[in-house]
């Protein structure tokens, strides 16, 4: 079983076991695209699943004409998942990334229970 697959098994499987999850929204750096298309290919429509791509079309439909918007398109985008994150449910952080680290810090701010904040290692060493 390749590595994709084996991520998207773990998805579910997490998924599944949170019955009060309504979806699943996937923040990654842009070189992780085709992998983050092997996993959400590999699980189909058996969880509902957010990429950073329906963040980008729902920010160039409300603001098409923004020239502000698209100068600062990268840190405003980063800034809205980082957002996104910060207010879900549960957030699979990735160790040693200052990005998770913000949101980490962010969460903590808002007293949002730690076990609510949980390390993707088990995604991603296999």
């Amino acid at each position: 079983m390749e590595k994709p697959k084996m991520i998207a098994a773990e998805i579910v499987d997490f998924f599944n076991a949170r019955p009060e999850l309504e979806g699943i929204y996937i923040a990654a750096p842009l070189e992780e695209r085709p992998l983050i298309d092997a996993i959400k290919s590999s699980i189909g429509e058996t969880v509902p699943i957010l990429i950073g791509d329906s963040l980008m079309t729902h920010m160039l439909g409300m603001y098409p004409n923004c020239k502000w918007m698209k100068d600062n398109f990268h840190d405003i985008f980063s800034s809205l998942e980082q957002e996104i994150c910060s207010l879900s449910d549960t957030f699979l952080y990735a160790s040693g990334s200052s990005w998770s680290l913000n949101i980490m810090m962010e969460r903590h701010a808002r007293n949002i229970r730690k076990k609510k904040t949980i390390s993707n290692f088990f995604l991603i060493n296999f």
